[in-house]
């Protein structure tokens, strides 16, 4: 049943007891329905008038008194539960009341100095009552009621302001006891309602709580414990909302970024070492884009916080760093095999100038023929101690320097040496 229907019905049947002239079932009916719509003023309004036609339907003075303070310390205890905007109209209403109940007062001839008192009324003029406020509701109206007649007789002044202090105690525990259930209910519904409409709830539950809790101490101990424990669910609750709010920013930022670089990372992830060992590029292609997508994955990773999204990230960096170890391996490696199958090729093409007699002009043009594009500083250990065994064994074939001039002079070591430097070498790059 929605609340709208439920607040119909609950009119209707009031209605219907206060015809009946069983006022107090009308009066409980329509307080029933104001713990479930406590800020519906229309609602408040009926309450209103029903609660004064009760008064008035009294068979004594006394009793009519009572009531009407009754229904004064009840329409005080709506003030903290009203709207902002409603609050002026409230608050007519209680002075209303107290007029009405003041006029009754002065109409009758009750005079304050009537030594024929109600003995709550009596006691709690005298300062004989106790400051905590009842736990039973109904007691607590009856003291509220006490309170406020008290209050208007001619007392010492700390009576008169143990009676203040009193009644506000009595009238904020009596707001607490109907908003209460409201709070409970709306803190227990909290998970099944959009992120949005939780965080409104929760300010809203917040600031109805906060009258409470700075002076929980006046409300007794039952009333204190129920404060603490609905202050809890609502740190709990707030701190799960922001929870899942993290965690949904952090889960669209890192859809965004899978989206974004989908094809990279598809790729990436399905890359497998090629075959051969030709300077085609092939590890260097993959590296670039691991590169690329590590750069943009790297200032998201802090920005994800401690998320689901976050772990997943991680994963994926962790996944990047194993293929770029693995194309850095393979291309390392291709470029060695490269380097050893120009080196085979040039030590053949060399040992074929090298006999009795060694032509050392064409040894040196074969050896910056083959030797000269490879860079022996970006060579792995084995393939550069291989390369330099070769090159020494075939460079010491080669005529020693005997003038400047031979820097000019093919087959020279000089000349080979120049030629080499000057010409474009492989890098691991290209592979």
């Amino acid at each position: 049943m929605s609340q709208k229907s439920l607040i119909a019905q609950c009119r209707h049947k009031a209605s219907a007891l206060i015809e009946a002239r069983r006022f107090a079932d009308g009066l409980a009916v329509l307080e029933h329905a104001l713990c479930r719509a406590p800020d519906d003023l229309n609602l408040l309004e009926y309450y209103v008038d029903a609660a004064r036609k009760a008064a008035e339907s009294a068979s004594t003075e006394d009793e009519i008194l009572e009531r009407l303070a009754a229904l004064e310390a009840f329409m005080r205890g709506r003030i903290a539960l009203v709207p902002f905007e409603a609050l002026d109209r409230v608050l007519a209403w209680v002075a209303e009341i107290g007029r009405a109940r003041e006029q009754k007062s002065v109409a009758s001839n009750v005079s304050p100095e009537a030594s024929a008192l109600p003995p709550e009324v009596a006691a709690v003029a005298e300062g004989r009552f106790d400051r905590a406020p009842p736990s039973d509701t109904r007691d607590l109206r009856a003291r509220i009621a006490a309170l406020e007649s008290a209050r208007v007789l001619p007392s010492s002044a700390a009576i008169v302001e143990d009676i203040e202090t009193a009644l506000e105690s009595a009238q904020m525990a009596l707001a607490w006891d109907e908003i209460a259930p409201t709070l409970s209910n709306e803190l227990a519904r909290l998970s099944s309602r959009p992120p949005v409409v939780r965080a409104y709830l929760l300010q809203s539950i917040e600031n109805s709580l906060r009258p409470f809790a700075s002076k929980s101490d006046r409300l007794g101990p039952e009333r204190s414990e129920g404060v603490c424990v609905l202050l809890q669910s609502l740190r709990e609750a707030s701190e799960a909302l922001a929870t899942e709010t993290r965690e949904a920013e952090a889960r669209a930022r890192w859809k965004g970024f899978r989206e974004k670089y989908a094809a990279p990372i598809d790729t990436i992830e399905k890359w497998a070492e090629p075959w051969g060992h030709y300077p085609d590029g092939a590890c260097q292609k993959i590296l670039e884009q691991i590169r690329q997508v590590a750069a943009a994955l790297q200032p998201l990773i802090p920005a994800l916080g401690d998320t689901a999204a976050a772990r997943d990230a991680n994963d994926l960096a962790q996944r990047l760093q194993q293929q770029a170890s693995r194309a850095v391996t393979a291309q390392q490696n291709r470029f060695d095999q490269f380097a050893l199958d120009c080196m085979r090729a040039g030590y053949d093409a060399c040992a074929s100038y090298i006999g009795i007699i060694d032509k050392e002009k064409d040894l040196g043009d074969a050896m910056i023929t083959h030797f000269g594009p490879l860079d022996p500083r970006q060579l792995g250990p084995e393939a550069q101690r291989a390369f330099s065994e070769i090159f020494e064994v075939l460079f010491q074939r080669l005529d020693k320097v005997s003038a400047g001039s031979d820097a000019e002079k093919r087959g020279t070591k000089l000349y080979v040496l120049k030629r080499i430097m000057e010409t474009k070498r492989r890098t691991v790059s290209e592979f």
